[in-house]
């Protein structure tokens, strides 16, 4: 039996409906891709350059106050020793 060209007709359209929603969906879907990938990118930049800056700030902290932090450390460094040598000792 052969279909009436009324038939053929609505499935022709209902082929090129289907595919059009098709492209319409598989557009969108990589345009939101495509931001999220920017997103990804600007998080990245953002978090490098809040790295470096993080950096300088503790190297201009040390710069400036490095020899307050180094006499901090010496007597921390030596209480810790001999605390370590006193359980040492005691076991």
């Amino acid at each position: 039996m052969c279909l009436g060209s009324q038939a053929r007709a609505a499935n022709k359209a209902a082929m090129d409906n289907y595919n059009y929603k098709l492209k319409v969906r598989e557009r969108k879907w990589n345009n939101e891709l495509g931001l999220i990938r920017t997103q990804r990118v600007q998080h990245d930049q953002t978090m490098d350059a809040v790295h470096v800056g993080l950096g300088n700030q503790y190297a201009e902290i040390q710069e400036k106050y490095g020899d307050q932090i180094h006499k901090q450390r010496k007597p921390k460094k030596i209480a810790l020793r001999n605390l370590q040598q006193n359980q040492q000792v005691i076991n």
